[in-house]
């Protein structure tokens, strides 16, 4: 127990991870970027099944062809991560949006308040259902 009252909890890094979680870390660096390997899969990776689970959402998300553009996917994440008032992630998705995907600035701080922004309609739908789906 550390002195602040929380206990500290190694994330798994892909030079300690056993073979399972590695070939998983290796998918990953292999189909998107080593710096993808980021606290939230290395938390995930104590439980390889839930590592895996976590992944395979992200790659249907990010990595393979769908329905929903990966701009449009990416967004959602971001009023996700505002709703769900995380910094980590909230900076995570912004710097993701501007730097990966070449959005304007000022259009992902539209994000942040996305109901009274200009954007239209049918995407304030989507990032209400995006919302109300995080916070619940």
């Amino acid at each position: 127990m550390s002195t602040s009252g929380f206990e500290t909890f190694r994330l798994v890094k892909p030079d300690e991870a056993d073979s399972e979680v590695s070939q998983i870390y290796d998918e990953i660096c292999r189909l998107k970027d080593p710096r993808w390997l980021g606290p939230l899969f290395g938390f995930f990776a104590h439980v390889p099944g839930l590592l895996r689970g976590f992944w395979e959402l992200q790659k249907r998300l990010e990595v393979l062809d769908g329905h929903i553009s990966r701009e449009l996917t990416n967004r959602i994440a971001m009023v996700c991560a505002v709703a769900s008032d995380c910094p980590r992630c909230v900076n995570f998705h912004k710097t993701d949006l501007i730097h990966r995907m070449e959005l304007d600035e000022y259009e992902v701080e539209k994000l942040h308040d996305f109901e009274n922004a200009d954007l239209p309609e049918s995407e304030k739908a989507v990032f209400r259902v995006a919302r109300k789906l995080t916070l619940n």
